[in-house]
């Protein structure tokens, strides 16, 4: 258990819902730079850690990645947040039953993409659209845009998620393989239909 913590934990967190442990509402109350750190710290310091089970753990999270506007930043402690803190086993619990069941739907070879600055590295969160990433490729880059296509096995998806746009899959970065990239990304808009 973490027994050094910063000063503002758990103060910077709503009182209110810590009591009723309500972990979502509780860190929505901090800065968004700082929610990711702040459920590491609630998931490995008592009290909160014997409090929050598992599944509540794992939803939380989920709720955190949905609200989440950046992916690139918190590399570091999102790996220690799906790897390190809690059970992989009860890791299901970042997926609802539909969107459990659209994942299993998934070939085992899922085609993924990801829309982005030339010189940005790859991230987490890849979309299942090429359309989607065209889209995010543009929005995130005025010089260089983007779109990389690759490849991740069905069973290294760590999270499907129906409500992020278009059908976002949350994938390790080192699992996913044969990446290309696309500079022409009108051949992308013109290729996929709405």
């Amino acid at each position: 258990m973490n027994k050094n913590t910063h000063s503002s934990f758990p103060h910077e967190l709503h009182a209110e819902s810590l009591a009723r442990r309500d972990w979502s509402s509780a860190l929505m109350a901090c800065p968004e730079k700082r929610r990711l750190v702040r459920l590491r710290e609630l998931a490995t310091t008592p009290p909160f850690c014997d409090q929050m089970a598992d599944a509540d753990y794992w939803r939380t999270l989920r709720h955190l990645l949905i609200c989440l506007s950046d992916f690139e930043r918190p590399k570091s402690a999102l790996r220690r947040l799906l790897f390190e803190t809690r059970p992989e086993a009860t890791r299901t619990n970042l997926m609802d039953a539909s969107e459990r069941q659209r994942l299993v739907q998934l070939p085992e070879g899922v085609l993924v993409f990801q829309g982005r600055d030339a010189a940005a590295s790859a991230a987490w969160l890849w979309s299942l659209s090429a359309r989607q990433a065209v889209w995010n490729a543009i929005r995130s880059s005025d010089r260089h845009p983007v779109v990389v296509e690759a490849q991740v096995k069905r069973s290294q998806i760590l999270m499907l998620s129906n409500a992020l746009p278009t059908g976002s899959v949350l994938a390790c970065p080192d699992d996913v393989r044969e990446k290309r990239t696309h500079n022409d990304s009108g051949k992308w808009i013109s290729a996929e239909p709405l």
